[in-house]
């Protein structure tokens, strides 16, 4: 069996580029990683045998029967193995360097092997040729191991652990670049033991930024055109048990801070030069390099460690509680939902005045009366009240924040005479004043008067053609009884507003132009694009606004299987007034999956009623879709119920971005004190989906009946 095999395994490689190996054989070779095990420890035990026994045992008759069979079986296992090991290559994508070196370092060892079984009765009476041989074989069993270690797992995948490398030193945060400092170690961690150029597992290469964007058989790793990013985030997110899941099953996944940190880069542009510092401090991004990096460079703190439980307490939805840095007393705080925004929002975070040192109420419903709020908060050194309702009339409330360095008022109607007292503040170093009253002309006047202070008016872009930024949708709530006032605004000065109320399209001729506020007075969903000559418009921003005529008096929710009530939820989720955000662990939604969604509305009195809207959560990567059917039932009281309107949704047909829905039901006014609504989550997952053939499942916050 030897001497075929061998022939067999030097004809297969001497010819290999000639040949077409089947399938059955290529199942064959893919059996390799488990058969190599065996020659691997045949061979050590050989060699211990041969080095380690005396010579009088090798010439005894029984022990000399023993040993041959055993370099019998290890010169045959090693042939299948590396017969196996051939057909493997041939039906794989393997850098050609690095499975060179693996093949021939395994065909030599199977070749010395052979002419040590053939050649065994002399080899005993020439006991140092033998173990020379012998330790030769295992050497090169370790070196064939290195290569395919290499081959499966990166470089310097054995001695990683014990290796004196150089350790990558984090610069200082100011000069941080958000690739080379945040998303490059991801890679390097979880990427490139597959992706590298000795490995490149679907010829893919991640050690380079030009070979990264060259990208591999399936092209370019990202795609910010498609919903899922491309096909780079697309195998992140598969489930592990996939074939196509990266990185593979078994090896190291990414955290979640690591996926964020790949998706929020690419859907920013996949700028491999941008710096840290160029991103806001309320961007996700910015807030997790203030987590990596130390306190190195920055500014020591004599306050005392916070309360872990107290930041807990307050850290919701609405409002994100972070440390500027790991082991740092200091506090970062990020508002969140303008609708949910009230003065108890700042007073709530007096437990914590002593750790805060910088807040950003970016577009919030901020007005001036809140700035003596501030004044507790004594350890501010950083102010975001970009885009807020302030006036400028309050800022003398801010000459009470010792430390208070930066303060941020883009976006609002400052003007010069508002910033008379600026250079009152104790510790103000820079003011920034992008698209408000202030001009060029003035910011020459306020540096004279205030030295100290340096001012900020941002980009003009008088000479370079970009795309605007989506207008702001500003309202006090999304849901409102008889009207709801809503503002447009842009952060652009000369930019013109245009909108739908029917879900379609703005353009920029047929579209109603916004001038000076809108009312809405039913369920809308309200679209808006930006214009301005010599730009590129805006994509459009969308939202709907709820209208909610008569509240409920209770409700209950039970989930029927087989027939039997057998799960009850807390209802007053649907009649609670609280919209809820996209995070569908909040807390704030019900879902249902697998079984309907029962729902009963109860009204003291009669109501005569036309419409029923569902507030639904719609995140198709998360197999959050629309109801695959929506009845509403009514009458005088649960007993006495009729089918009053059915609506099947239309289902989405590829990935689209997470966002709130209606679904509404319209039918005649009729008289009701008792509404029913079955909801019936999606039963079988679409073919293009991920997870297809799975239930999808149905989040729904909140019931609307006009």
């Amino acid at each position: 069996m030897l001497v075929p095999l061998n022939t067999l395994l030097l004809f297969v490689v001497l010819f290999g580029n000639r040949i077409v190996v089947p399938p059955w054989l290529q199942v064959f070779g893919r059996m390799h990683p488990m058969m190599l095990h065996f020659p691997i420890v045949l061979l050590i035990l050989t060699a211990v045998i041969v080095v380690v026994a005396p010579a009088s045992l090798l010439k005894q008759g029984q022990f000399t029967e023993i040993l041959d069979y055993l370099l019998l079986f290890t010169s045959l296992t090693a042939v299948i193995t590396a017969l196996m090991g051939v057909f493997l290559s041939a039906g794989g994508d393997y850098p050609s360097e690095i499975i060179s070196w693996h093949k021939w370092t395994g065909i030599a060892i199977t070749i010395i092997l052979f002419f040590i079984c053939i050649f065994r009765e002399r080899l005993y009476g020439q006991l140092p040729v033998f173990r020379i041989l012998s330790l030769a074989s295992c050497g090169l069993i370790i070196l064939a191991g290195h290569y395919g270690s290499t081959l499966t797992h990166g470089k310097n995948f054995v001695l990683a652990p014990v290796t004196l490398e150089n350790e990558k030193k984090l610069p200082p945060f100011d000069d941080a670049l958000v690739f080379a400092d945040l998303v490059q170690p991801v890679l390097e961690a979880k990427c490139m033991s597959c992706h590298n150029a000795a490995n490149a597992k679907g010829m893919l290469v991640m050690e380079t930024r030009a070979m990264l964007m060259q990208g591999g058989k399936g092209g370019k790793p990202w795609d910010t055109t498609k919903a899922d990013l491309g096909i780079l985030m697309r195998r992140i997110h598969l489930p592990e048990a996939q074939k196509k899941h990266m990185p593979p099953a078994g090896k190291p996944q990414l955290t979640l801070e690591e996926m964020a940190i790949m998706e929020n880069w690419i859907r920013k542009g996949s700028d491999f030069s941008k710096k840290i510092t160029d991103l806001s401090s309320s961007d996700s991004l910015y807030m997790i390099a203030r987590k990596k990096f130390g306190s190195a460079g920055e500014e020591v703190y004599l306050f005392a460690a916070p309360d872990e439980k107290e930041i807990s307490r307050l850290s919701n939805s609405n409002r994100i509680i972070t440390r500027l840095a790991e082991g740092s007393p200091a506090l970062s705080v990020h508002f969140f939902n303008r609708s949910n925004f009230t003065d108890a929002s700042v007073d709530e975070l007096s437990s914590l005045k002593n750790n805060i040192t910088d807040m950003s109420f970016d577009n919030m419903p901020f007005k001036d009366k809140l700035l003596a709020h501030l004044k507790q908060f004594r350890e501010i050194r950083k102010l975001n009240l970009n885009s807020t309702q302030i006036t400028g009339a309050g800022f003398t409330e801010l000459t009470a924040l010792p430390t208070l360095k930066y303060l941020s008022l883009s976006g609002n109607e400052i003007t010069p005479d508002h910033l008379i007292n600026i250079g009152t503040f104790p510790s103000l170093q820079q003011v920034y004043l992008w698209n408000t009253e202030v001009t060029q002309s003035d910011l020459s006047r306020l540096e004279k008067e205030h030295r100290k202070v340096i001012f900020n008016l941002g980009f003009t872009g008088d000479s370079t053609i970009l795309q605007l930024s989506p207008p702001i949708l500003i309202s006090d709530h999304d849901m409102f009884k008889d009207e709801l006032p809503v503002n447009i605004r842009h952060f652009i000065k000369g930019v013109s507003i245009r909108y739908t109320l029917d879900g379609t399209e703005p353009d920029s001729i047929h579209s109603s132009e916004y001038k000076n506020g809108l009312v809405i007075k039913r369920n809308t969903m309200l679209k808006a694009k930006a214009y301005k000559k010599g730009w590129i418009s805006s994509a459009a921003v969308r939202h709907y606004y709820f209208q909610t005529t008569f509240l409920p008096d209770s409700a209950g929710v039970i989930i029927k299987i087989k027939g039997k009530a057998d799960v009850k939820k807390d209802a007053r989720i649907l009649i609670d007034g609280e919209k809820s955000d996209i995070n569908f662990t909040n807390g704030k939604w019900l879902s249902f999956s697998g079984a309907p969604m029962e729902c009963f509305l109860f009204f003291n009195r009669s109501i005569k009623a036309s419409n029923v809207t569902l507030g639904i959560l719609k995140d198709i990567s998360a197999a959050i879709m629309p109801p695959q059917k929506v009845e509403i039932w009514g009458g005088r009281d649960r007993e006495h119920l009729r089918l009053l309107a059915a609506y099947n949704p239309v289902q989405p047909q590829q990935m689209e971005y997470r966002e709130i829905l209606p679904v509404e039901c319209n039918f005649p006014a009729v008289d009701l004190r008792v509404i029913k609504i079955i909801g019936f989550p999606l039963a079988k997952l679409p073919a293009w989906h991920q997870n297809k053939g799975d239930s999808g499942r149905l989040y729904v916050d909140e019931v609307f009946v006009n």
